[in-house]
């Protein structure tokens, strides 16, 4: 995906962070399949494989100490 940022004339720091994360799985095979998470016996459990709640997480993580923290300056 890429993003580009609107506002016209808003000033744009040198120097700024930003959140990238990539998601290895989603949760469903390239046929649409669901893919669980196996356990340590490897027998498959109920949980949806999916990398997707870390990265919301991340996220989250981001906006709270680091985004947040360049807004208040």
């Amino acid at each position: 995906m890429i993003l580009q940022r609107q506002g016209g004339d808003l000033p744009v720091p040198e120097d700024y962070s930003i959140f990238m994360a990539v998601a290895d799985k989603i949760g469903f095979d390239s046929r649409g399949r669901r893919l669980f998470r196996s356990s340590t016996n490897g027998q498959q459990t109920q949980e949806i494989d999916s990398d997707l709640p870390v990265i919301i997480e991340e996220f989250k993580k981001f906006l709270k100490e680091v985004w947040q923290n360049n807004v208040d300056k």
